[in-house]
């Protein structure tokens, strides 16, 4: 951030300290009328035998570091405010010499990060839901690259579940390899809806779903070979 090692220096020159003894202790002031930056001097109290108000008038009544225009003691901080002009030059400045690496800092170390996001799922349409979140796990990822953590985006294909145990259930009895040709993600769907309205009047069909993903998961071949079909096609479209 902009002027703390000058107001660390400036500081440690009228308390005798170094300016790393000073740079850790800078933060923000609890709200913006109190100023930019703010030195607590209650570290200080006991070393040098002084209260903590005193310390701070002994830094405010000095002389301004570069790009400050006030100090002022308030209950034993040190507040700094910042030349608003030369705040923008130097942040604009820094901006300008390190280009897109401007704000990059290394907080993650390396870590993995998996990011989690839009997973589209078989046989289903995609759609603005899925834009979004897609959007927001890609910001997500560059964010945490940024940061210095390894990202690692995952956009899991939904490709597999009960789910086509059903649809495949839903195609036996309603469908043709003609009809989801031809209709593709939206007539897959359409069975898929309307296996869940028959289901509730006739509960056994959850049964035959459940029996037909276990042949999926069996590598039986009319399964894998309808299953093929629905992803291929979702694929495709």
């Amino acid at each position: 951030m902009p002027f703390l090692h000058e107001i660390a220096a400036q500081a440690a020159k009228a308390l005798n300290v170094t300016p790393d003894e000073v740079l850790s202790l800078i933060g923000k002031p609890p709200r913006e009328e109190m100023g930019d930056y703010a030195l607590p001097c209650f570290p200080f109290a006991k070393t040098m035998r002084r209260s903590p108000r005193d310390i701070a008038r002994m830094i405010t009544e000095g002389e301004l570091p570069r790009g400050i225009v006030k100090m002022e003691e308030a209950g034993g901080y040190a507040n700094f405010f910042v030349d608003r002009t030369a705040y923008a030059a130097t942040v604009l400045g820094e901006a300008e010499k390190m280009g897109k690496d401007y704000g990059k800092v290394d907080l993650g170390k390396g870590a993995a990060v998996c990011i989690d996001y839009s997973s589209i799922n078989i046989a289903k349409p995609f759609h603005i839901g899925h834009l979004s979140s897609t959007a927001i796990g890609h910001a997500l990822y560059n964010l945490y690259n940024f940061m210095g953590y390894k990202s690692v985006g995952i956009n899991h294909l939904g490709d597999w579940g009960t789910q086509f145990g059903k649809l495949i259930t839903a195609y036996k009895m309603w469908s043709s390899e003609e009809e989801v040709l031809k209709g593709g993600v939206s007539h897959m769907l359409e069975l898929y809806v309307r296996y869940h309205a028959e289901a509730e009047k006739d509960p056994s069909l959850d049964d035959t779903a459940r029996a037909w993903f276990v042949k999926i998961e069996q590598g039986d071949e009319e399964a894998l070979s309808i299953f093929t079909l629905f992803k291929d096609m979702t694929l495709k479209e």
